[in-house]
């Protein structure tokens, strides 16, 4: 385990494999020959597969600890498993361990790291597809308990379509497991959507509620449940018609567990959705994930959705062309639903937008408008929000001070994490502005509703960096991960070449502020 010092401070270190700078020198961005910034550990080894690429998972604990999961480099293994590390306090985090109930994972599809307010957390990750036939497709679930500090015997079969990483489950205060599907009536044969729960210790899933398909015409897409205040959510899904694919309606239903889920409703409507090519993992090419929305919820009446689809001036109802639509639902006994779109109709997102929401309903979305599909073309990072219920605002550049950074690149996915208090942290990969060369960053900023965003700064300035992930705790502390090979810079800057007989290897970094 590395951990970088620098003459301004330290950081907490541990166990493990690497070392510290090889040489004092400090550059003018403050990083030494590493290209860490100071306090970074590094906690494990990531699978290395020329330009196939692991998103890792995160979660930080009210307690200050920290939990990591990785896809890690298996030299001699057949198939791939799920590797962890778990921080203390203090911020020294253990060995790498590998979790054999993940064998067979799919990195591809991503992981799911969700923490309660206990500390009991739950991993979630899809296993590998035969030939790509979606029928045979499975999904697990394993539940990590604060007080042994370990994981479950044995992971459980669980329903999330697609990506792990993209996939509504969650984990209530009472260590309850929750997630949503699509299954089929056994008296109608017509397909429904339900969501379901898993009791710590129960073989068996218990579905909360289910809603049948309102009528043969519709075709089920996708479905979400967003947890909300205790054991009430809202159970959200996309379907589109049966004799026109192209137009696409997303509906919701309140839902108790104690009571199940009470009458559906539509929240709206369009004529065609973007989805993102869930088959660009080329580190060349932007990271997207097929979902062609993101939901956020919070314990009051309020839900967020973020949708890409073609813009309300769009001449052509076709992808790639599309815009940002942001949903606001207040499902308070006079409901109201609210819409806005927040980017030009002929513009480009090249990645799946971000947003969450705290404790007390407010919302942050954020985002990148691109002119180009090209992985390293320039983007806009922008923001907005929503106040209790409010409308959302004009947005606006996300980083004050980007002019002494550089330039956010299309590719690279938004790392953006809010706690229930309305304090939020987001990271993204930059390239450095004073340099013609390739040479990228990651960087990383705060926010909070009174005071909008800090200055940004940097944490790494490695070669091919890749999958940056934040979270932040009820405190407002922070923690920040990411992979990279474990090169040295070279006169201050990341390497883009090196000899075939150089020792490479591509690490994950951990990084607590």
């Amino acid at each position: 385990m590395t951990v970088v010092l620098a003459a301004c401070g330290g950081g907490g270190g541990g166990g493990g494999s690497g070392g510290a700078d090889s040489s004092p020198e400090t550059y003018p961005d403050g990083m030494g020959r590493s290209g860490l910034a100071a306090g970074t550990v590094e906690i494990g080894e990531v699978a290395n597969y020329g330009n196939l690429l692991f998103d890792p998972a995160l979660a930080l604990m009210d307690n200050g600890q920290a939990l990591a999961a990785w896809i890690p480099h298996r030299r001699d293994a057949p198939e791939d498993m799920v590797a962890w590390s778990l921080s203390d306090t203090q911020g020294s985090w253990s060995s790498q361990r590998v979790l054999p109930q993940s064998v067979g994972v799919d990195g591809l599809r991503g992981l799911r790291l969700r923490v309660n307010s206990s500390g009991d957390a739950v991993l979630g990750w899809a296993t590998h597809i035969p030939f790509l036939d979606e029928t045979r497709a499975s999904s697990r679930a394993l539940r990590f308990t604060s007080g042994s500090g370990d994981w479950e015997g044995s992971a459980v079969e669980i329903a999330f379509r697609r990506h792990a990483e993209t996939s509504d489950l969650d984990i209530l205060p009472d260590g309850a497991v929750v997630t949503s599907r699509r299954v089929s009536d056994a008296q109608t044969k017509m397909q429904a959507v339900e969501a379901h729960t898993r009791v710590a210790g129960s073989p068996t899933p218990t579905s909360i509620g289910r809603v049948p398909r309102l009528s043969s015409e519709q075709m089920l897409e996708e479905t979400y449940f967003a947890t909300g205040s205790g054991s009430e959510g809202k159970l959200l899904w996309l379907s589109r018609r049966s004799n026109d694919v192209t137009y696409f309606e997303l509906r919701g239903a309140k839902v108790s567990l104690e009571q199940g889920v009470d009458e559906p409703y539509l929240i709206t409507s369009y004529r065609a959705l973007c989805g993102l090519d869930d088959t660009d993992v080329n580190v060349d090419t932007p990271t997207a994930l097929a979902r062609t929305w993101t939901v956020a919820s919070s314990p009051t009446s309020h839900t967020t959705v973020a949708m890409l689809a073609p813009g309300a001036e769009s001449e052509i109802d076709r992808c790639p062309a599309l815009a940002l639509h942001l949903i606001r639902i207040n499902d308070s006994a006079d409901r109201k639903i609210e819409s806005a779109q927040m980017t030009p109709s002929d513009g480009f997102i090249p990645v799946p937008p971000a947003l969450v929401m705290d404790g007390h309903g407010n919302a942050l979305a954020v985002w990148k408008e691109a002119d180009l599909l090209q992985p390293l073309a320039p983007a806009r990072l922008k923001w907005s929000v929503s106040r209790q219920g409010g409308e959302w605002t004009a947005p606006k550049e996300v980083i004050p001070n980007l002019a002494s950074i550089g330039t956010v690149v299309s590719r690279g996915s938004i790392a953006l994490a809010m706690n229930s208090e309305g304090q939020a942290v987001a990271a993204v990969i930059a390239q450095d502005g004073n340099s013609k060369e390739t040479n990228e960053l990651v960087i990383y900023g705060r926010f909070d509703f009174n005071n909008g965003w800090s200055e940004w700064k940097k944490a790494a300035n490695k070669t091919r960096l890749w999958g940056p992930k934040v979270a932040i705790n009820r405190s407002g502390a922070a923690m920040l991960v990411y992979t990279a090979y474990d090169l040295d810079r070279e006169n201050g800057k990341a390497r883009t070449t090196w000899n075939s007989d150089m020792p490479v290897s591509r690490r994950i970094y951990a990084l607590r502020f």
